[in-house]
């Protein structure tokens, strides 16, 4: 599945040389649509546009995966806004196709779904649109290879919030998955005071997981180089990164990095994990991310050769920037 990046590049590095906060309409990178959020109103940064036909089909999913989502998303919605607790809570869908900073993903486990934000940035839902339950080949479940992309996901969306200066910390997240024999999001997953339900393997149809994470469940999942993307994303010329105590919450020690990717952590089945098509920002061209050299300054854009890379030097540089040590 290829995302064309190139529009987000340039208004990034106008936001970089203007100095002023800009409305990027961009749903695949976490840390923009979070810090959006913050700048403009979480009522500002809602996907809903893209899914209910004003602007067509801006989604990167089929009709009918794009139709799922949908109805996922109103019927999260609808439920939320039922319950009196959470009625005035002003749950927004704010990602529907993400990746936590805009060069993370190399495999296509590495994009995750649907996310709902409440008003004040410190709760928040995921839920993932899976197929079936029951694995065809075999009449397995699927269920413990659906729960290790929940985790993943989880804990991806969890570093994010942990990391960027948000105006609340984290409370929570909360994160389940529908199916096709489990059409609807179990009702369990809007209790907000339980805790994390996992399936049951051993049931003929297995009921899809419900995972809660506090800031006491995280796992880091950023290496150095995933932070200074993030840094260069988010950060204006002149701001500080953020503190040592946050970045070490969030990295992890060295010689561990094959932890944080599902398709490394899984060494059997993750070999089965596609690889992404990546744009190249010399010439446009697509091809899988391992073909590509990745700038090494911000890891943020890539490149399909070192002509390439020198080609488009003189306008990446403005974005590159090296940030201020906190």
């Amino acid at each position: 599945m290829s995302v064309d990046m190139s529009a987000f590049t340039s208004l990034s590095q106008l936001h970089r040389q203007m100095k002023v906060p800009m409305l990027y309409r961009n749903e695949t990178s976490a840390a923009v649509k979070l810090l959006n959020c913050v700048l403009f109103g979480i009522s500002q940064c809602t996907i809903e546009m893209q899914f209910n036909g004003s602007r067509g089909n801006t989604t990167p999913y089929s009709g009918e995966m794009h139709a799922q989502m949908w109805a996922v998303t109103r019927d999260v919605l609808r439920t939320l806004k039922s319950m009196p607790d959470e009625a005035k809570s002003w749950w927004t869908p704010i990602l529907y196709f993400w990746e936590p900073v805009q060069g993370y993903a190399t495999h296509e486990s590495e994009f995750s779904q649907l996310v709902f934000a409440d008003a004040t940035l410190s709760r928040f839902l995921i839920v993932e649109v899976r197929d079936r339950t029951i694995c065809p080949c075999c009449d397995k479940p699927e269920t413990i290879l659906y729960d290790e992309y929940l985790r993943f996901s989880a804990q991806r969306l969890l570093n994010v919030i942990t990391y960027l200066p948000l105006p609340n910390k984290p409370n929570s997240v909360r994160a389940t998955y529908k199916t096709n024999e489990n059409p609807v999001v179990p009702p369990a997953f809007y209790n907000f005071s339980s805790g994390t339900i996992l399936s049951d393997s051993e049931a003929a149809i297995p009921k899809p997981s419900i995972l809660h994470l506090t800031p006491q469940d995280l796992v880091p999942m950023f290496t150095p180089g995933d932070l200074v993307a993030l840094d260069c994303t988010t950060l204006r010329k002149d701001e500080q990164v953020p503190s040592k105590e946050i970045r070490d919450l969030v990295c992890v020690k060295k010689g561990e990095e094959w932890t944080t990717r599902w398709s490394t952590a899984n060494k059997v089945v993750g070999k089965a994990d596609p690889m992404i098509r990546t744009l190249c920002l010399g010439c446009g061209k697509y091809d899988t991310a391992n073909t590509r050299l990745r700038c090494t300054a911000c890891r943020m854009v890539f490149y399909c050769s070192a002509e390439c890379q020198r080609t488009h030097w003189p306008e990446h540089k403005h974005e590159c920037m090296p940030k201020k040590k906190a």
